[in-house]
C-alpha cells in the first residue's frame, strides 16, 4: 500500500482474526524510549497517520484485467513509552483514540534495561565496523525482527538485498541475547489489558497462569 510509505512508524500489525461488522484491524505501533515524558507532537503524528489512512478509500484496483475491489483495513496508532507521557498528549490521544502504553512503572526496570543494554552494544558494534561495513539499519531491524517473530511461530519472506550476506557477529549477538532471555522467560513481562475506555494498561503479570480463565457465555438472542 503505497500510502504507508508516506508515514513513519516503528511497527505495522494486522489482528488475525476480524472483529464482528467490521473492516481487518492494523495497528501502527511507535516505540518511545527517551529520557523525558513522550509530548503531544508524537500523539498528534499518530493520529494524522491513522486518520490519513482511513480516510484515503480507493474501492477498485486498476489495471490490464477488470476492476476489482480492493481490501480495505481499518487502522489504529498505539504508543508505547518508556518515560511516561505529557499531560496534553494524554488528553489528546483519549479524544482521538490513540492507545497509550505507559513503561515507565518501576515494574518494568527489567524491560527496559534488557533493551537498553542491547541498544548499546549494538550501536558501540556498529560504530567499531569500518565506514564501508557498516550494515544499513533495515538489515538490523529485520534481524530483530526474525527473531522476535520465531517466539510466537511466526517467520519471514526471504529478501534477498537484506538476508544475502549475514551481519556481522558483533551486532547480531546483543540482539540474540535479547531475545533469548525473552524466550526464556516462564511468565509474560508485559500483559496489555483493554477495559471499556480508549486506553491501554500495561500490567507486569507476577504468574501468568494464575489469571482465571475467561469463561464465554452466549446471550439469547431473540426478535
Amino acid at each position: 500500500m503505497d500510502i504507508c510509505w508516506r508515514h513513519q512508524a516503528d511497527a505495522l500489525g494486522q489482528f488475525r482474526y476480524v472483529p464482528p461488522f467490521s473492516l481487518p484491524v492494523r495497528l501502527f505501533v511507535e516505540a518511545k524510549f527517551t529520557e523525558g515524558k513522550v509530548q503531544l507532537s508524537t500523539v498528534r503524528n499518530g493520529h494524522g497517520v491513522v486518520h490519513d489512512i482511513n480516510e484515503n478509500m480507493v474501492t477498485t484496483l486498476q489495471g490490464p484485467g477488470p476492476s476489482r475491489p480492493r481490501p480495505r483495513h481499518h487502522y489504529s496508532y498505539a504508543v508505547f513509552s518508556t518515560a511516561g507521557f505529557s499531560r496534553n498528549a494524554q488528553e489528546y490521544a483519549l479524544a482521538h483514540q490513540i492507545s497509550l502504553v505507559d513503561l515507565s512503572m518501576p515494574d518494568f526496570a527489567g524491560l527496559r534495561e534488557l533493551v537498553r543494554s542491547a541498544a548499546r552494544d549494538v550501536h558501540g558494534a556498529l560504530a567499531a565496523l569500518p565506514a564501508g561495513e557498516v550494515p544499513r539499519p533495515y538489515r538490523v531491524r529485520r534481524h530483530l525482527c526474525r527473531l522476535l517473530l520465531a517466539l510466537v511461530d511466526e517467520y519471514m519472506e526471504y529478501d534477498p538485498d537484506a538476508d544475502a550476506h549475514a551481519l556481522p557477529e558483533s551486532v547480531t549477538e546483543p540482539l540474540d541475547r535479547l531475545a533469548g532471555v525473552l524466550s526464556g522467560r516462564s511468565t509474560l513481562g508485559l500483559v496489555l489489558a483493554f477495559p471499556s475506555a480508549p486506553f491501554v494498561l500495561g500490567l507486569a503479570s507476577e504468574d501468568l497462569y494464575a489469571f482465571p480463565p475467561v469463561r464465554s457465555s452466549a446471550a439469547s438472542c431473540r426478535p
